[in-house]
């Protein structure tokens, strides 16, 4: 008579796994594996969030000419590092000079932008080095063939920074 050995009952799960991954490194699969991400520049920043003002008070109608009281916008800003960078002011302009910054409600008066004191139309890029940022100004400009309104004025913009 033949002698059987017989497996104890104990040890069965124990034999099931080991077939089971027996069997599972016989059937392969080939998965194509995609990872993905954004490395992203460490930002800067422009006035550490608080809205850049100018404030020219009060001034006449006859001394409006494009450079009396020129107002400096004080901002700051901080980089990570020394960067290359681009700004625009992004805004609406006048109806009859798309260059400066129109004035709700005063056709006869608008606000031109300087950057280093020199022009700079609003909507349009400059570039620069972020570790010497520019001077920005403002002046008020007569605009040709409207009549100046009396009375309080404001506008607002937005000054974009942008890597490059």
């Amino acid at each position: 008579m033949t002698e059987m050995n017989v497996i104890p009952a104990k040890c069965l799960p124990t034999l099931l796994a080991a077939c089971t991954l027996l069997w599972a490194g016989i059937a392969q699969a080939d998965t194509p594996l995609t990872i993905r991400g954004v490395i992203v520049a460490s930002p800067c920043g422009i006035a550490e969030g608080r809205v850049i003002t100018g404030a020219f008070g009060e001034v006449r109608t006859d001394q409006i000419d494009g450079t009396y009281r020129t107002v400096t916008l004080n901002y700051s800003m901080t980089c990570p590092s020394s960067r290359a960078v681009r700004m625009r002011v992004v805004g609406t302009g006048a109806s009859n000079d798309n260059d400066v910054l129109a004035i709700d409600g005063n056709d006869g008066v608008g606000i031109a932008l300087k950057r280093g004191g020199q022009a700079w139309p609003i909507n349009t890029w400059f570039n620069f080095n972020s570790s010497s940022p520019p001077t920005l100004q403002a002046v008020l400009v007569r605009l040709p063939q409207e009549q100046i309104k009396i009375g309080a004025f404001r506008t607002a913009a937005s000054l974009v920074l942008e890597y490059q």
